[in-house]
């Protein structure tokens, strides 16, 4: 049992007896500075699948440079959170290097938007109890620090303990044009991967809640992706 909501469960089943007797290398994967045999793992305790926050990351390097980031952040439960930053990114070489972030929760969608179109220079403040820094259009923010990390050749997953929650302003409650301009920031990140044909229905669906319900702030976010969208497909128009 485990005092951070988990317990260690056998994991044998990953490595072989034949990987043991030959002396292979075998991962420990063990927070909290306990040492187990290598055949068990830290599983939180969980009754359903984790809610997955959109949110704002902000870590800082070596340096103490801060770096900003949208991601979803799985909350796993007993004040634990679940981060999976892509590799290689700069979120991921902060928080293993510094380990500890700030999750801020906000509802100016214009820095989700902005992040994935070059606009990354969002007005900071001090936090309380770690190294880093929080957004100041934060409603509130979470400070973590890292407990364990899986190791994975695409997304490690970073568990990560709260130290402190601070709320700074009130929730007013859900906006259509809000949700509109968080999944098309999705859709921005993926166009690599996604047809024209399936941006071009999803945006479509989406324009309809936006121009129902937005405000400037969502209208502004809203432009600065279609311009993202737009720029996108000139670039590929060129390379044919």
């Amino acid at each position: 049992m485990n005092p951070h909501g988990g317990r260690y469960v056998s994991h044998w089943s990953r490595f072989s007896a034949r990987d043991y007797r030959q002396g292979l290398p075998i991962p420990y994967n063990i927070p909290f500075h306990v040492s187990l045999p290598c055949r068990y793992v830290f599983q939180p305790f969980t009754t359903a699948k984790p809610m997955i926050l959109e949110a704002i990351v902000t870590t800082q390097n070596s340096q103490g440079q801060t770096h900003i980031a949208p991601m979803g952040i799985h909350d796993i439960g007993a004040e634990l959170l679940l981060v999976l930053p892509f590799r290689p990114s700069k979120t991921l070489d902060n928080l293993t290097s510094t380990r500890c972030a700030v999750i801020n929760y906000c509802d100016d969608v214009r820095i989700f938007a902005g992040c994935l179109t070059g606009r990354r220079n969002w007005p900071l403040q001090p936090a309380e109890k770690i190294p880093g820094r929080y957004l100041s259009q934060a409603l509130s923010h979470v400070e973590v620090e890292l407990l364990r990390t899986e190791d994975d050749e695409t997304r490690p997953r970073l568990y990560c303990k709260t130290v402190h929650t601070v709320n700074h302003g009130p929730f007013r409650g859900f906006n259509r044009a809000q949700f509109s301009v968080l999944e098309a920031a999705i859709l921005v990140s993926r166009l690599s991967m996604l047809s024209q044909d399936k941006i071009d229905a999803e945006i479509d669906y989406l324009r309809i809640g936006l121009e129902k319900t937005a405000g400037d702030r969502e209208r502004e976010a809203w432009e600065w992706l279609m311009q993202a969208i737009d720029r996108f497909r000139r670039q590929q128009s060129q390379k044919r």
